[in-house]
């Protein structure tokens, strides 16, 4: 009889047990909500919003694949991994991890900033875009149209080689890089079918020169950077004397406004090309084309004309204007200009620039001291 009633009980505990087992989670829900949803869950839900508003705006990159942090434990896809799939992962790895070091926290943080960044690409502002825009505007002294921006960045993110051999993705200051190099030469490139593009008027007043001459440097940045282009571009931009258009860049190079070369014009090699270093070298091809125009007389000059000439709003410093002075005239010299190929019924043209830089020069020192 206790052994019938042993068995009975028994059975019941472990019916009872079963029952509660498959219960508890519907359980824990009902009571406490919250206690079983990890900070994780919130994070995955953030990235796949923002992973969305990117793929519906075009700003994702190719296709997407699952990716984990281990990726050499799983089988290489030959296609080509999502950008934001990869810093979802490598976030997603991170906040799960336990004992992260410093190097993790601070990875994380960096991680943050370009889901917050890329959130702009919807929501338009953050802190991260304005950020960007302020560091934009240190390096050219304006500010551009939001829009502009956030195109720029899309076309950094869809462009830009921001995935590296080892299928990680860069960091946030490479994607601060690739969107304001984009921002810079989209300025210039829309000049070929609006003369009077409000940013690029701009972009000249600040650089000295006009929209024409910009356009010319920029063609021959592009011709020199990424050896694209007809072999006689250096001689037909000399017979340019009205503003380029859209029409003119595809005979010089055989490709549309709308299919520029950009992994050429955003990389050296395979390197990502710095932006100080984009707009060191577009600004001597300025010089390099201002040498190849008619420049004031030298014995024309007054101090407002020299001024312009040589860069400036007002005199500077004398070692500023020495080596602006410096910088021109090596690139403005008559050997230098010959040997870019450019034909020789312009050498007259270019002595004379050449004296007229002098002049400009003895004529802004002799008013610094």
């Amino acid at each position: 009889m206790n052994i019938e009633l042993a068995i009975k009980a028994v059975t019941i505990i472990g019916v009872m047990y079963l029952i509660a087992k498959i219960l508890a989670p519907f359980v824990g829900e009902f009571f406490n909500p919250y206690k079983s949803k990890k900070s994780s869950h919130d994070l995955e839900t953030m990235i796949k919003r923002k992973e969305e508003l990117l793929r519906v705006t075009g700003a994702a990159g190719t296709v997407a694949v699952t990716s984990t942090h281990s990726s050499s434990k799983t089988k290489k896809d030959d296609r080509k991994a999502d950008y934001l799939e990869l810093v979802k992962s490598e976030f997603s790895y991170l906040s799960q991890k336990h004992n992260k070091t410093d190097l993790d926290k601070d990875h994380m943080v960096e991680l943050k900033k370009i889901l917050n960044l890329l959130d702009s690409l919807q929501w338009g502002q953050s802190e991260e875009l304005t950020a960007l825009r302020r560091r934009f505007e240190k390096y050219l002294d304006f500010a551009i149209d939001e829009s502009l921006f956030i195109k720029s960045i899309r076309y950094g993110l869809i462009h830009a080689n921001l995935i590296n051999e080892k299928n990680k993705p860069s960091g946030y200051e490479d994607l601060c890089e690739a969107s304001i190099m984009v921002s810079l030469h989209e300025i210039i490139k829309n000049t070929f079918t609006n003369i009077e593009y409000k940013e690029a008027l701009t972009l000249s007043k600040r650089w000295h020169t006009s929209v024409l001459i910009l356009q010319k440097a920029w063609i021959l940045w592009i011709y020199e950077k990424t050896k694209i282009g007809t072999k006689d571009i250096v001689e037909k931009l000399v017979n340019f004397n009205e503003p380029i258009k859209a029409t003119d860049l595809m005979e010089l190079f055989g490709f549309g406004i709308d299919s520029l070369p950009w992994k050429a014009i955003l990389h050296d090699s395979e390197k990502l090309r710095k932006t100080t270093d984009v707009i060191d070298t577009i600004k001597e091809e300025l010089a390099t084309i201002k040498a190849i125009n008619k420049l004031p007389d030298s014995e024309s000059l007054n101090p407002k004309i020299a001024l312009d000439l040589l860069g400036f709003e007002a005199i500077p410093a004398p070692g500023v204007l020495s080596r602006r002075y410096k910088r021109l005239a090596r690139i403005m010299h008559p050997d230098r200009i010959a040997s870019k190929g450019f034909p020789t019924e312009v050498m007259q043209q270019v002595n004379d620039n050449f004296r007229t830089i002098k002049a400009a020069y003895e004529l802004l020192k002799v008013d610094q001291e």
